[in-house]
């Protein structure tokens, strides 16, 4: 980071747990680093670890990172397809039923395959059998006349 003045905020939602979150981060130009975290209970477990990456990615000036729960899937989503081009964000449920009903399609497809591969081999093989039995009575027929 080269420039300690600077501000931004995003939003996110975690659909597997049905939870949302919004983040700011703010920084101003200090001589020394000051880090100032306000996490909420449900992810004060990661303070640690984010001391860490920003501490890394920070070596002076004071930041603070607000995170703020009660954002709900639905409305993130929603926030996406709208302010985000060429993306389209589905809740993971859906993208699961969706992905679920398009293999139900593929397999019915294989299976009508495999059944017209089997009709087809079973019509090949009786025209086969037909022919050998047509050159077996061929054959006695021969073998009748010549005594």
């Amino acid at each position: 980071m080269r420039s300690m003045t600077g501000f931004g905020r995003a939003q996110g939602a975690d659909p597997a747990k049905g939870i949302g979150f919004s983040v700011e981060i703010s920084s101003i130009n200090r001589k020394q680093f000051e880090l100032k975290l306000s996490l909420p209970h449900e992810v004060a477990f990661m303070e640690t670890d984010l001391r860490r990456i920003i501490g890394e990615k920070v070596s002076r000036g004071s930041v603070l990172v607000r995170v703020a729960e009660g954002y709900d899937v639905e409305s993130v989503k929603n926030d996406i397809n709208l302010h985000v081009r060429k993306v389209v964000a589905v809740r993971a449920s859906n993208m699961i039923s969706t992905i679920a009903d398009n293999l139900t399609g593929v397999s019915r497809l294989i299976g009508a395959f495999i059944a017209a591969i089997w009709v087809l081999s079973l019509v090949i093989m009786m025209i086969a059998l037909t022919m050998l039995m047509n050159e077996r009575r061929r054959e006695f027929a021969i073998l009748r006349v010549m005594g």
